[in-house]
């Protein structure tokens, strides 16, 4: 249920706005020095727009939360009614009835395990809980949409990094008007499933798209194993010119240590000249470099993606990806 106090959470958003700093902004000063956010290692700096983004995330229910109270307080106005006559009618949900609260336990009645009167109370509290908050946002679309609402909170932007791309295989053109780089995991199964919407997207963008791959094997916790295995062996293919028919072909079931030389043998690498870079210091500094890189930009997580040398901040890469290539590709105004 919406509270009245408005004003003192919108005074909290006045207050908290100002942390949304830009890159030139001054964050703080050290021994006579100011430091903004571009000063800081770049792990920090991810650290800090990743602060910023849950900031606002937090911040925008409060300005849905003093919309609807002002449409409370006009038509209350319109209405010659108290407020908090308006305000219960509109965010007062109907009680759940008995047939509703049997209907749902017959649905899920396996999975409860429980007769239905062990269990009423407990499921007609969470039906009305959930019966509410339909309630509650049905009203705030409702009133977004008859009033215009727009949300006036300038959105934090991401850091933007230089890497040194020279060593990774990529796909596109080399003078594209972006660049995309994916940090992913063989055996991350977001990384799998993410796949199929980034390479249709790759596939859409066409001549306009450079897409970097870089292993980072974050499901092994720093203990070398399958992922490392492969990576290594994705990176041996790429001697043999094979490397994105290995990515393909890894990415099609979750990968063993045995995965690399089943990976090679299936695609017809030369085996000796394989199995020896499989084995090799180099292929090891190879991944050891590419996990380095990932700490160093703050990368916690797969599948982590960067557009022209920005963090995605991202829940679901195809959609993301394809909202910040349309942004990245639209005329300058």
């Amino acid at each position: 249920m919406f509270k009245k106090n408005v004003a003192v959470l919108l005074l909290a958003s006045a207050t908290l706005q100002p942390a949304l700093a830009e890159e030139s902004n001054t964050l703080f000063t050290y021994k006579g020095k100011d430091y903004a956010l571009k000063d800081l290692q770049p792990q920090l700096q991810q650290a800090f727009y990743t602060a910023q983004v849950k900031a606002q995330e937090s911040l925008n229910p409060v300005l849905e939360q003093a919309m609807v109270e002002k449409y409370i307080e006009d038509l209350a106005t319109r209405s010659d009614r108290a407020i908090n006559d308006v305000r219960e009618e509109l965010l007062t949900a109907e009680s759940v009835s008995k047939e509703d609260v049997v209907a749902v336990y017959e649905q899920y009645k396996e999975q409860i395990g429980r007769p239905l009167e062990e269990v009423e109370a407990a499921l007609t509290q969470q039906l009305q809980q959930q019966k509410q908050q339909e309630k509650v946002l049905s009203l705030i679309e409702k009133v977004k949409k008859e009033t215009g609402f727009v949300n006036q909170l300038k959105k934090p932007e991401p850091p933007t990094f230089s890497m040194d791309l020279s060593p990774y295989p990529f796909k596109g053109p080399e003078d594209a008007k972006v660049t995309v780089v994916e940090f992913a995991d063989y055996n991350c199964g977001y990384c799998r499933n993410s796949k199929p919407e980034i390479d249709k997207l790759l596939k859409q963008y066409g001549d306009q798209v450079k897409f970097y791959y870089i292993d980072y094997p974050v499901t092994e916790k720093g203990v070398a194993g399958s992922t490392t295995q492969t990576a290594r062996g994705a990176y041996c293919a790429g001697k043999q010119d094979k490397f994105w028919e290995f990515y393909n072909l890894a990415y099609e079931k979750p990968v063993t240590m045995e995965s690399a030389s089943e990976l090679a043998t299936a695609l017809k690498l030369d085996e000796k000249s394989f199995n020896a870079c499989l084995t090799s210091d180099e292929s090891a500094d190879f991944v050891k470099n590419s996990e380095k890189m990932a700490l160093d930009l703050g990368v916690t997580g797969t599948p982590t993606l960067f557009v022209n040398g920005r963090l995605l901040h991202t829940h679901d890469a195809g959609k993301d990806l394809k909202a910040e290539l349309d942004k990245s590709l639209k005329p300058k105004s």
